[in-house]
């Protein structure tokens, strides 16, 4: 077992309840993984204080996310890094972060960037309305070709 990777579980097992947990599945990201960290961090930062943990799990990648991921969690308590042993898809490494956090709210962030963590803080402000459950469905479709809007209207309707 790496050093890494046991400090990681070393991690797992001393971690206690937070109020929120960000859980961002993580394949070959290694061109935004800082740019993620750092806008959810703020974002978590200004809805939980010091309450909250970042859980990146690093899906198969091969491209040095892992390696960025594990530096992120060496420098900082909030983040974890959970390694799965191949490249699973994003179900299966999404199922894994919502396993390990332990967030008195959950949310979910894919890690391109695609919708901006910001967006994070509308949500907060739905489960303070009272909701139990939110999630965000794009409006525009902008930059995506006729069929790619097509597709997505079948399937969100």
């Amino acid at each position: 077992m790496g050093a890494g990777l046991l400090a990681q579980t070393e991690k797992i097992a001393a971690r206690r309840a937070v109020a929120l947990s960000v859980v961002v599945p993580c394949y070959n990201e290694i061109g935004g993984v800082a740019e993620l960290y750092r806008r959810v961090t703020a974002v978590c930062r200004e809805q939980a204080g010091h309450s909250y943990e970042i859980v990146l799990v690093i899906d198969g990648a091969t491209d040095g996310t892992r390696e960025a991921i594990f530096e992120l969690a060496k420098q900082d308590s909030h983040v974890l890094g959970i390694d799965l042993a191949r490249n699973y898809g994003h179900q299966i490494a999404l199922s894994a972060g919502l396993e390990f956090c332990r967030g008195q709210r959950i949310l979910i962030l894919d890690a391109d960037l695609q919708d901006p963590p910001e967006l994070l803080k509308a949500m907060m402000a739905k489960m303070d309305e009272g909701f139990d459950v939110v999630y965000g469905q794009r409006v525009k479709r902008q930059g995506e070709g006729w069929f790619k809007r097509a597709t997505a209207a079948l399937f969100y309707r």
